[in-house]
């Protein structure tokens, strides 16, 4: 829950989102390599930065670095099977965890990914902000995705004008507007 309190969305859309290029996938090699704690903690973690807009194939990057390229892990691999078989086997994994993360962002949509337990007092211009892409790019006739999801709340827009995310997204939209309708 720190995450979502102490990070704001620009900061996490900049250094991880789809636009922060080979930074954004050497940052998200430091974050999962440095990680402590089990594998499963990876995933609420993973889960608030893409609805937060980190890439799904940054996210990837990092799940994928936290499971198999620990630094300290690194350095008992390395005390039980040697320097030599540990530097081969981490110059082979970086290149393989990168383009799994390429591939992901290709196969895998935001609005494929469940929210976190939805808050019932989150507001819904919120809500709708973090299930659109992020790339603010101005396609669907507004100057933010912010300012999009905005419209789309109070009824000035419909759910189908984000072009990046298509129709994955606007299904989403259409949930969370339904959600909305019917909660009230």
């Amino acid at each position: 829950a720190l995450i979502p309190t102490w990070v704001p969305r620009e900061i996490i859309s900049a250094n991880l989102g789809v636009h922060s290029g080979l930074r954004g996938k050497l940052a998200s090699i430091v974050i999962g390599s440095v990680s402590a704690g089990p594998i499963y903690a990876a995933f609420p973690i993973a889960q608030t930065l893409m609805h937060k807009g980190a890439s799904i194939g940054n996210v990837v990057i990092i799940i994928s670095s936290w499971a198999v390229i620990k630094i300290p892990m690194l350095a008992v691999e390395a005390r039980f099977l040697g320097a030599r078989f540990t530097m081969l086997r981490y110059l082979w994994t970086v290149p393989s965890i990168l383009l799994i993360g390429a591939i992901s962002n290709r196969v895998i949509a935001l609005a494929d990914i469940p929210r976190a337990e939805t808050d019932q007092s989150q507001p819904l211009q919120e809500m709708l902000t973090q299930a659109l892409p992020g790339f603010s790019c101005k396609a669907c006739g507004f100057s933010s995705c912010s300012e999009y999801a905005q419209a789309v709340a109070s009824g000035r827009a419909g759910t189908d004008a984000c072009v990046p995310g298509g129709d994955r997204v606007a299904a989403r939209l259409r949930s969370l507007m339904a959600s909305s309708t019917n909660a009230s």
